[in-house]
């Protein structure tokens, strides 16, 4: 009577472990899809925005910005840091103004470097995707 109490134990214990586990990864799951929601309408707003010359802001720069407002709260930490890495990257892809005086300067030299830090956001995007699939998001590329 003992071993049977003793493995009804375990298992009611076992059980709500896997129940416990089961909506944690739910809740990660969902936040991940939350972000990355938030990520691609950014990225089409950036996109409808780089296509509009005449607007008085900077795309790039908002984009960024917005990038950085997304709370990353309930999301695991391995999709945090693959999702900061990329912020990192866009954020240091930013124009600025010394950048279109080295392009006049060092046309190749600034054609090259953007080409590197676009190849780095690139790279930095697909880790994101590789994680974000892990908790069953896909990532959607933004409309050209």
């Amino acid at each position: 009577m003992k071993k049977i109490l003793a493995s009804l134990a375990l298992l009611a214990v076992v059980t709500v472990g896997l129940v416990v586990w089961g909506f944690s990864y739910a809740m990660e799951r969902s936040n991940v899809h939350r972000v990355i929601k938030e990520q691609i309408a950014l990225q089409n707003r950036y996109v409808e925005q780089s296509k509009n010359f005449s607007l008085k802001v900077d795309p790039l720069g908002e984009f960024s910005d917005g990038l950085r407002r997304i709370s990353l709260d309930g999301c695991p930490q391995d999709f945090s840091e693959a999702f900061l890495g990329y912020v990192q990257k866009v954020e240091r892809f930013q124009s600025k103004p010394a950048d279109a005086i080295g392009l006049l300067l060092n046309f190749g030299g600034t054609v090259t470097r953007w080409r590197d830090e676009s190849s780095r956001i690139q790279d930095a995007n697909n880790e994101l995707e590789r994680v974000a699939l892990r908790y069953g998001t896909q990532i959607v590329r933004a409309e050209h």
